[in-house]
């Protein structure tokens, strides 16, 4: 018999074996790092956890089109007057869709007060480096 053919066929046998027993990977599943930035504007950001002031927000290893929950991190207005607190991203880059949200509610902030807030993100992204950087800035309140 031609070895050539026989490698085949095992190929194909231990290819056949392996989707039936572990059903094929999803074709559209991209894990990656994930890092960036994060700007705060009238407020300080300083995680929880350790109390140091949080200037990369690291997700960790994630899964294209599911939900990460960050470490809460205590917000503290350095203002002078009361704001609420708005959340958004810039400069995208590889990204296709991009969700970022967080558990805070407009609530008003007085100056030198602190809430804590719990980030969200769930991203499609189509590279297996991307980025954006998160801002959180303080909005005098009216």
């Amino acid at each position: 018999m031609n070895f050539k053919a026989l490698g085949a066929i095992l190929l194909i046998a231990a290819l056949t074996f392996v989707t039936l027993t572990q059903g094929l990977p999803p074709l559209m599943e991209l894990i990656f790092p994930t890092k960036g930035t994060i700007s705060t504007i009238g407020v300080t950001a300083i995680w929880q956890s350790n109390g140091e002031p949080v200037t990369i927000i690291d997700w960790g290893i994630i899964d294209n089109n599911t939900e990460y929950i960050m470490d809460p991190i205590n917000i503290t207005s350095t203002s002078n007057v009361p704001v609420t607190l708005n959340l958004s991203y810039t400069n995208p880059e590889n990204i296709i869709t991009l969700i970022l949200t967080w558990n805070y509610a407009d609530q008003i902030i007085n100056p030198g007060t602190s809430i804590l807030v719990v980030l969200h993100q769930i991203m499609i992204a189509n590279q297996t480096t991307f980025s954006y950087n998160t801002v959180i800035t303080a909005i005098e309140a009216t």
